[in-house]
């Protein structure tokens, strides 16, 4: 790990060329907390691309427009979902309908992260 952040609505661990947000617990996500996080792809994945894991330990509501800003980041090679309850993955449908970026589903942390350094390093073969 690179280094751990912890805002007023979660916390975010920073990875090489991934990171991994978990929100709390009944939180809504705004705009205003998305450039939170669009600030720090900046600041850390600047010249890689890089992958957006949200950790769904908790239920929290996501304003579905930050799902278009989110979808703008150049360098955002795939939007990462875990959560390990039905309506979690039914979420992520709607989800889908917002995001112009590849949107991945697992029901467990340790399955997304095999999947992004497989994704990371077929995409980066040198």
């Amino acid at each position: 790990m690179l280094e751990k952040r912890t805002f007023d609505f979660g916390e975010v661990e920073l990875y090489d060329y991934y990171l991994i947000i978990v929100v709390n617990e009944g939180e809504t996500i705004l705009e205003a907390h998305n450039r939170i996080l669009e600030d720090l792809a900046e600041e850390f994945y600047s010249d890689t691309p890089f992958y957006y894991v949200t950790h769904r330990k908790y239920p929290y509501a996501v304003d579905p427009t930050v799902y278009k800003q989110t979808s703008k980041i150049r360098n955002l090679a795939a939007f990462v979902v875990v959560t390990n309850e039905s309506i979690g993955s039914a979420f992520t449908k709607i989800e889908e309908i917002f995001l112009t970026k590849p949107l991945k589903v697992f029901d467990n942390l340790e399955l997304a992260l095999a999947w992004v350094k497989h994704d990371h390093e077929k995409n980066n073969k040198a």
